[in-house]
C-alpha cells in the first residue's frame, strides 16, 4: 500500500483507497479471530460454572451497582502525587474489565435466577 503512506512514513489521513491486505496478513488476522473467540468461550464456561456454584450456596443474591463503563474510561482530568509530586497515571481498568467481563456474569446470575423463579438484588 504504498499510495496510503506520506514521504515521512505516516499514514495519509485523506487517502480514503482500500487496504490490500496480504495473504500473510488475512491468515494472521484469521489466528487472532480464533484465540479471541476460544477466549470468549472459556471466559463464558466460567462464568457459567462459576454462577451454579453461587446458585448451590443460595439463592438470594444482592449484588452491588457498578458503573463498568466508567472503569474502563480514562481520568479526564490530570492529578498530581502528594507523596512524589509525579502525575497520576490516567489509565484505568479497561483491558482488565474487558478479560474479567463481570457484566456478562451478572447477566448470566441474573438468567439463572429468574428460571428459578428469582431476582438479583
Amino acid at each position: 500500500n504504498p499510495n496510503k503512506y506520506n514521504e515521512d512514513g505516516t499514514i495519509k489521513r485523506e487517502n480514503k483507497d482500500r487496504w490490500v491486505k496480504s495473504n500473510k496478513y488475512i491468515k494472521t488476522q484469521n489466528e487472532l479471530r480464533e484465540l479471541q473467540r476460544k477466549q470468549a468461550d472459556i471466559r463464558k464456561q466460567n462464568h457459567e460454572e462459576l454462577a451454579n456454584y453461587i446458585l448451590g450456596l443460595g439463592n438470594k443474591i444482592y449484588v452491588e451497582d457498578m458503573n463498568y463503563k466508567g472503569l474502563q474510561s480514562k481520568a479526564k482530568e490530570t492529578t498530581i502525587n502528594k507523596k512524589t509530586g509525579k502525575y497520576n497515571k490516567k489509565k484505568r481498568f479497561g483491558k482488565s474489565l474487558a478479560n474479567k467481563a463481570p457484566s456478562m456474569f451478572l447477566t448470566i446470575l441474573d438468567n439463572k435466577l429468574k428460571f428459578n423463579g428469582e431476582e438479583l438484588y
